[in-house]
């Protein structure tokens, strides 16, 4: 602060009357502002992840979409594959009535290796009950779903599947809480085989639980 001191009527010296500054940030002081700031930072980041976890999203698939559109109602997507391979926790995934085969050739209709978490399953669900058809073209394709490494808490309802190979549900490879409801599935493993392999409607191999 300082104080005028008139001279004369055309001059002024200034006196210099010192206070004490502003108080200085001590080095604690410093480290306790920067760990406040990280702190922050955690929380802020924290709850960002929250957010985006409880933002399911619901896709839908059908026979007159395609996989370059965005999954919504108005532009569904083509495959149920599409969808398999972005979904996670809590996501549903809705799949219009309509026949759904092979697609790329991998001998699977959906080869699943995303999951959820124990309080946000992923759910692929049939619109309507068995009018999305899972066709293996009279056991030309092997599988209908398979649940590889990584799946986990995820739900099949609703859905009709139908005519494939070797297995209509196939569940190994450390995939775990998977959950079969309210499915129709049959003729499968209709055709003679000299292998040991089982066919089944729904199979449960050893890597796999619950």
């Amino acid at each position: 602060m300082q104080i005028a001191k008139a001279d004369s009527l055309h001059k002024l010296d200034l006196l210099d009357v010192r206070f004490p500054l502003p108080t200085i940030v001590k080095g604690q002081q410093m480290k306790e502002i920067r760990m406040f700031r990280l702190t922050l930072c955690a929380c802020l980041l924290v709850g960002s992840c929250f957010a985006v976890h409880a933002q399911a999203v619901t896709y839908y698939v059908a026979v007159n979409g395609s996989d370059n559109n965005p999954g919504s109602a108005t532009s569904p997507f083509r495959s149920i594959q599409k969808a398999a391979d972005i979904v996670n926790p809590g996501d549903k995934v809705i799949v219009q009535s309509g026949v759904y085969t092979d697609t790329n050739g991998d001998n699977f209709i959906v080869n699943l290796t995303r999951g959820g978490t124990s309080d946000a399953w992923i759910t692929f669900s049939s619109a309507s009950k068995w009018g999305a058809v899972l066709d293996g073209k009279k056991y030309s394709t092997g599988f209908g779903w398979n649940f590889g490494q990584g799946a986990r808490y995820v739900r099949i309802e609703n859905c009709e599947i139908r005519g494939f190979g070797w297995k209509g549900i196939h569940s190994n490879a450390d995939a775990q809480y998977i959950y079969v409801y309210g499915n129709r599935i049959h003729d499968i493993g209709r055709f003679c085989t000299d292998t040991g392999n089982a066919k089944a409607g729904v199979y449960q191999g050893s890597g796999t639980s619950d």
